[in-house]
């Protein structure tokens, strides 16, 4: 919860900014996998959060994505193809954005541009 706005996401592949003293919808963004396993971490006016498809799927389907999205519209600025399931929440600290991936990867990325740094 930042500036009085909750930030979500949900297992209907959404990310959703909600008002908390009246809940009113703000917007609702496209998380672009049909499931949001992390929460989000908002830094500025950046919400980041993480992505992914089913756990039920074979592993050679899943698929996940880190988001960074605009925190006042909800519109996206960068989504980064993760290759696996994003399920951790981002850690964002000096301009780059870290998730866990579904196999135990750790993943740093820009967190102006969303471009991988390392693996």
């Amino acid at each position: 919860m930042v500036g009085g706005v909750a930030y979500f996401g949900s297992f209907d592949g959404a990310v959703y900014a909600v008002g908390v003293d009246a809940g009113d919808l703000r917007w609702k963004a496209d998380a672009r996998a049909p499931e949001v396993w992390s929460s989000p971490a908002v830094v500025g006016d950046t919400v980041f959060i993480g992505s992914g498809t089913s756990r039920a799927l074979p592993d050679d389907q899943r698929r996940g994505y880190v988001l960074a999205l605009d925190a006042a519209t909800g519109r996206e600025r960068w989504c980064f193809d993760a290759g696996e399931p994003v399920l951790s929440s981002p850690a964002v600290a000096g301009g780059v954005v870290v998730v866990g991936g579904w196999d135990r990867d750790a993943i740093a990325l820009d967190a102006a541009t969303g471009r991988e740094r390392w693996r």
